[in-house]
């Protein structure tokens, strides 16, 4: 099995590198290696829907629909949208951020919307508790919920979510440093 992450940093990586250097030679040079990555990522795409599906691995304890690797996929399918000038790239990641912002931080008054990606784990979560961070996966067998730290720097530095969202995870993790008494937060909490 592939490593889901690895291929998705890859292309965030050669995509923030032409940001940088401009550099139209090196840019054809990969342009064939950034478009086999997107499409193995698309056929972890089990559904179709646009989620990729991280499978169970000895090194990672998440599975499912994983957040941080949503996240990758999206910053990956805009950079290389923007990179090489690709319009449905850019649009596919764009869409799947805000189909992120919607299925990793279940809200009530959101129940009805039709881009929910699992209606009976999301209507679940909510009955349950009242979201604070965002989810960090889900899967069939519904959300998971214990915080990821990855997925929240990822989140910020995606700019995933509403500004109220942001501040609520903001001060989740504040009171996580405060509760584990260390500015350096756990990978996994609880």
């Amino acid at each position: 099995a592939g490593s889901v992450e690895a291929l998705l940093w890859y292309v965030v990586g050669v995509c923030a590198h032409f940001g940088v250097t401009k550099h139209p030679s090196r840019q054809i040079r990969y342009w064939l290696t950034i478009e086999k990555a997107l499409d193995l990522a698309a056929c972890w795409e089990f559904n179709n829907r646009g989620f990729i599906y991280t499978p169970m691995m000895e090194q990672y304890v998440q599975q499912g629909y994983v957040l941080s690797n949503q996240l990758l996929y999206a910053a990956a399918l805009r950079g290389a949208g923007t990179a090489f000038n690709n319009k449905e790239w850019q649009k596919k990641g764009v869409q799947l951020q805000e189909a992120l912002a919607l299925n990793y931080w279940p809200q009530k008054e959101l129940l009805g919307d039709a881009r929910i990606y699992h209606p009976a784990a999301y209507r679940a979560h909510c009955e349950q508790t009242e979201t604070r961070y965002w989810l960090p996966a889900f899967s069939p067998a519904g959300y998971t919920t214990r915080f990821d730290a990855l997925a929240h720097a990822l989140a910020l530095l995606t700019g995933l979510g509403s500004e109220e969202q942001r501040r609520s995870a903001d001060t989740y993790v504040e009171e996580l440093a405060r509760q584990t008494g260390s500015q350096v937060l756990p990978a996994f909490w609880p």
